[in-house]
């Protein structure tokens, strides 16, 4: 039989020092008692004595077939339970956003070492994110339903400022608005928009439609791509809210792509409603990004040391990263220049009614796209953004559940509030796959945080 051990849990009140009043009742649990290190369980264990720190007494045990010696924290019936420990834990700071401070404070820990778990679970859960991604939806049966057979996504950026350097979150989101790429980064310019639509094209298996806002970085991106693709654009800018929709071909041993573009008003598509819209039909030239640079993790600039120019890389310092004598130019919103035409929407999907107006049709210019080029464009829209055409970006919807839900306040450099929202975006939108990464991870958890945190494995009690 297998030599077994007892642990007392104490009921109802206790002091500071951990101890036992005399108001509280101690329940005895026996547990069974193996060496960890052996891979045969036998009964040759026993006791070993005590050593003491500084929480308390610490019990300890010998195992005579490998004379190796142990104390309660490494019982593998207790190993197979920190893993509990510590989901419920990643809840606490990351879910419930709790301070490490008060964490300490209510359970009588060192804030020193919850500070080293905390930030151990957060960069597990933040460099796994891909791998999260997937365990989560093989256990979770996610299957990707794309409306009109199209490959599609959303994307949007959020501003913030970390420790007085402009930082900007760049994501994609897919129909149902979890994150495909999340990424704090240095700056938002074609080449870093392009990376992510490369990483969410890998995981989609191709990207068909992108809708976004009206960023001209977006359309570089969609651009630098290489393909057919339908960009949908939502533009604030001007007196009222309009929608730019681009497609691009293709052109097979060509260096150009044919540019589509269609210029209306957001509620356009809806049933019943009769707009004119603008469109236009160009040439452009794709710009070139590298493909596998690591762009922007560190930003050269020249500093001042004593009077003496220094070329340095490194994170801008709030000094370097501010700039007196350079002022933002206002850009002012572009009307598109193109041929006009009236459409009208049915009742129906795809029932759509074109006509051009040739008085009001620019003469320079470009190609005039077809009827029938027109009306395919649309019908993508509606096939993505049915009965509301863009007036609910799912992107937009992430990034407000963001800003609701976590708040830096400006203390914490780029690594680490990257870190922090990859590691709060896959317990929040991909707990399943985080839960098997925790239970996967061998967590070494010391004694004092196994002793005062040890109740938070129990998921219920029943009382008769």
């Amino acid at each position: 039989m297998i030599s077994q051990t007892c642990i007392d849990i104490c009921i109802g009140p206790r002091t500071h020092d951990c101890g036992h009043d005399n108001e509280s009742e101690v329940v005895s649990l026996e547990i069974p008692l193996h060496c960890p290190f052996c891979e045969v369980v036998h009964e040759n264990v026993g006791d070993w004595g005590w050593y003491y720190t500084t929480t308390g007494n610490v019990r300890r045990f010998h195992c005579r077939e490998c004379e190796k010696t142990f104390n309660p924290v490494k019982i593998p019936y207790w190993t197979e339970k920190v893993a509990e420990i510590i989901w419920k834990l990643a809840q606490l700071v990351i879910e419930d956003r709790m301070t490490i401070n008060s964490i300490a404070r209510m359970y009588n820990v060192p804030e020193s070492t919850l500070r080293r778990l905390a930030t151990e679970i957060k960069t597990l859960l933040a460099e796994n994110f891909e791998y999260a991604k997937q365990i989560h939806e093989q256990l979770a049966g996610v299957k990707k339903k794309p409306r009109g057979g199209l490959r599609y996504l959303f994307y949007d950026e959020g501003f913030m400022k970390l420790l007085g350097v402009n930082a900007f979150m760049i994501f994609t989101v897919d129909g149902d608005g979890r994150p495909i790429t999340l990424a704090i980064e240095a700056r938002r310019d074609g080449e870093t928009v392009h990376g992510h639509f490369l990483q969410a094209a890998t995981q989609l298996g191709g990207i068909d439609v992108i809708v976004a806002d009206g960023a001209r970085a977006i359309l570089a991106a969609a651009k630098a791509l290489r393909q057919d693709l339908v960009v949908i654009q939502q533009i604030h800018a001007g007196k009222a809210k309009r929608v730019r929709i681009t497609k691009y071909e293709k052109i097979p041993e060509k260096k150009f792509l044919r540019e589509t573009t269609i210029e209306l008003r957001a509620g356009s598509l809806l049933p019943g409603i009769e707009s004119i819209i603008t469109a236009k039909k160009k040439k452009v030239y794709p710009p070139k990004y590298p493909v596998n640079s690591k762009v922007h993790e560190k930003t050269k600039k020249k500093s001042t040391v004593d009077g003496t120019p220094v070329e340095r890389t490194g994170t801008l310092t709030p000094v370097e990263g501010v700039d007196g004598k350079k002022k933002a130019k206002k850009s002012r919103p572009r009307l598109l220049k193109g041929y006009q035409a009236v459409l009208h929407v049915g009742t129906h999907l795809n029932e759509l009614e074109l006509n051009y107006i040739p008085e009001m049709a620019d003469q320079d210019a470009p190609e005039c796209p077809t009827l029938v080029e027109i009306h395919g464009m649309l019908a993508i829209v509606q096939a993505i953004l049915p009965d509301q055409f863009i007036t609910s970006n799912r992107a937009e919807v992430f990034n407000a559940l963001h800003d609701r839900s976590n708040n830096y306040w400006g203390l914490k450099n780029l690594s680490h509030a990257d870190r922090d929202v990859r590691a709060w975006a896959t317990m929040k939108f991909y707990t399943e796959g985080a839960r098997v990464l925790i239970q996967r991870y061998q967590w070494r958890l010391p004694y004092r945080l196994f002793k005062q945190l040890w109740f938070l494995m129990i998921s219920g009690v029943n009382i008769g």
